[in-house]
């Protein structure tokens, strides 16, 4: 896509295609009406994958209050009891996004570097699933299996394995801290190293919330004990 709106721009050094972006090459090159109209089905595509990541995140949320896992988990997990849903947790990840959007406000350089550095987490993600699987394919630990579920056999050790060195690769070329990425006007060290500074800080503050909360028995295993010990009466 990217290959096809460079060949298509009308110019690459006339400044227009950094301000406009894609949407400057599809109503250049495309009539009023139709660009117009193909830029209507971007913004709704768009819509529609914000609010699918925005109840992702919110269930995420939820669940990670319900097991204890969070600060002010207990107000979080509630559900309503008028539409079975945590409305406390959406109303929060809304709030969080919505002052991504104020931060960016009126600033490119620090939309490009929130950006990034969201790509960065993203790939992170990722490897907070594939990093254990590798692991239980090398030590020859069976990895839990579904019935009738999909088995790339002896090839997965070696398709884990090259998406372990692919997503690494990706964040470390991502999250390097090019002026021409994250800070183009050199005007701020931190934009510059956003990527490393977020993900350095997301990794402290993840690992006290989780010390200070480990200890805490998580709402299954109390009703676990809780029925244990009304079994045994």
């Amino acid at each position: 896509m990217i290959v096809a709106a460079l060949m298509a721009a009308p110019s690459l050094t006339d400044g227009q295609l950094s301000t406009g972006g894609i949407a400057y090459v599809i109503t250049s090159q495309l009539s009023s009406t139709l660009g117009r109209a193909l830029l209507t089905v971007i913004a709704i595509s768009i819509v529609s994958t914000c609010l699918a990541i925005q109840n992702s995140a919110s269930w995420v949320m939820f669940s990670m209050a319900r097991d204890g896992r969070l600060p002010g988990g207990r107000l979080l997990a509630r559900v309503s009891p008028q539409t079975g849903t945590p409305i406390l947790t959406g109303i929060a990840v809304g709030v969080l996004a919505v002052g991504v959007l104020l931060i960016n406000l009126g600033n490119p350089a620090v939309f490009a570097a929130v950006t990034s550095t969201s790509v960065v987490i993203v790939y992170l993600a990722y490897l907070l699933v594939r990093v254990p699987s590798l692991g239980a394919r090398m030590g020859r630990r069976p990895l839990p299996k579904q019935p009738g579920g999909f088995s790339l056999g002896r090839w997965g050790l070696a398709v884990n394995l090259l998406a372990v060195v692919y997503g690494v690769a990706m964040m470390v070329n991502i999250a390097w801290p090019r002026q021409a990425v994250y800070d183009p006007a050199g005007t701020s060290w931190v934009l510059r190293h956003l990527a490393l500074l977020f993900v350095a800080a997301l990794v402290v503050i993840g690992a006290v919330v989780h010390g200070l909360l480990s200890s805490r028995p998580t709402p299954a295993a109390v009703a676990e004990a809780v029925s244990g010990a009304a079994a045994e009466a």
